[in-house]
């Protein structure tokens, strides 16, 4: 009797029997999150890439169609095939990564340019190396080692982390940025005016008006000599330095989208530099037309206006501004605005003493602003 108490009191403190926790994650739950993941940033970009050239557009939506559905193949599928062609798809994302950003685009309209890596490419870059990498892995591994398939929580946990993280990422202003190519001509249209476009056409009252015009323009430069004596006076910048058009600084009081056309208030002033000493050296009008017409400017139409999608609308303030390049969330945010689909209207003036243009007074960009 004694031993059978003592067997049953040892019975009685033994440790009950667990089933083992499940992983948080495993190989095929990554390869699978990561690949959704990529997918779903390239989607992100494809309609305002598609603004500028439809056909990567079109590309970037449709491998970001496959490789979502690519990753919850590998979630649901036990068999290799799905790994492969995750490895495919990821290996192509980083070569057409790594090739356009040193090599520059092949052909299509930005085939003279080389676009830089931002931060939106580098984290493309990462995550398909880090799933191409695991998904290589998984191809040399018994099956059982890369973990069960189906709903289950070690395959949902890792799918739910990115799907929720992937909100935050896409409307962040490096995502806003990859839209567009930096440095791309995004819907740069340079038009003549319709009406009789050379100085020669002019009538002599007209040449009488266009000299008044071009005084109260000259007049309206000659307030502020220099980039810090506008700072002072409330002019904000507006982005960085341009190549051919300088440092541009905005009034953030001048409604330029709702008020007419007039000589003596420019959009914006260009200097030499992003200084606070940089000197003067042309003005910049903007015009919004609702039908797309070339706007009135100065008289007899001697000037080139420049037709360009893309406006930064301020939130708090009666203003909006074009941009010469690739409009981008970041231009707009520098100027504490938002980006819309709106097109406006562009004219550079050159008549700063000193800095005439040999291409004209109203020619696009000046030779000396390199």
């Amino acid at each position: 009797m004694p031993a059978i108490l003592i067997n049953r009191a040892n019975w009685q403190n033994r440790p009950m029997a667990t089933s083992p926790r499940p992983p948080v994650a495993t190989v095929r739950s990554l390869v699978a999150s990561l690949t959704l993941a990529g997918g779903a940033l390239h989607f992100a970009v494809a309609p305002g890439r598609s603004a500028d050239w439809r056909a990567e557009g079109i590309a970037l939506a449709a491998t970001g169609a496959i490789m979502m559905a690519l990753g919850l193949a590998v979630v649901f599928q036990r068999s290799r095939g799905p790994l492969i062609a995750t490895s495919i798809a990821n290996a192509v994302v980083v070569i057409g990564l790594v090739f356009s950003r040193t090599a520059g685009y092949p052909f299509g309209p930005w085939s003279a340019a080389t676009p830089s890596m931002g931060p939106y490419e580098v984290t493309v870059l990462v995550i398909a190396v880090v799933a191409l990498a695991l998904s290589l892995g998984a191809q040399v591994s018994d099956p059982d080692h890369l973990g069960e398939t189906g709903w289950r929580f070690e395959n949902i946990a890792p799918l739910a982390v990115a799907l929720v993280a992937l909100p935050g990422f896409v409307t962040t202003q490096w995502a806003d940025d990859a839209a567009h190519i930096q440095g791309s001509e995004h819907s740069h249209v340079h038009t003549m005016p319709t009406a009789s476009s050379s100085e020669t056409d002019l009538s002599p009252d007209q040449r009488a008006q266009l000299g008044e015009e071009l005084t109260v323009a000259a007049t309206a430069a000659e307030r502020f000599a220099t980039l810090g004596e506008a700072k002072a006076a409330g002019w904000v910048h507006a982005g960085g330095y341009v190549t051919g058009a300088g440092q541009m600084m905005i009034d953030l009081t001048v409604d330029s989208r709702n008020s007419p056309f007039a000589p003596d208030r420019p959009s914006g002033l260009l200097f030499e530099s992003s200084l606070d000493d940089a000197r003067l050296v042309g003005l910049q009008y903007n015009a919004w037309t609702s039908d797309g017409s070339t706007p009135e400017g100065f008289t007899g139409q001697s000037n080139m206006w420049h037709l360009h999608d893309g406006t930064c609308v301020a939130g708090d303030g009666p203003w909006a501004l074009p941009h010469d390049t690739a409009v981008t969330g970041a231009d707009c945010s520098m100027v504490n605005a938002v980006l819309d689909d709106t097109s406006s209207w562009m004219l550079r003036v050159w008549l700063v003493r000193g800095w005439e243009n040999p291409a004209g007074t109203f020619a696009h960009d000046h030779p000396s602003l390199g």
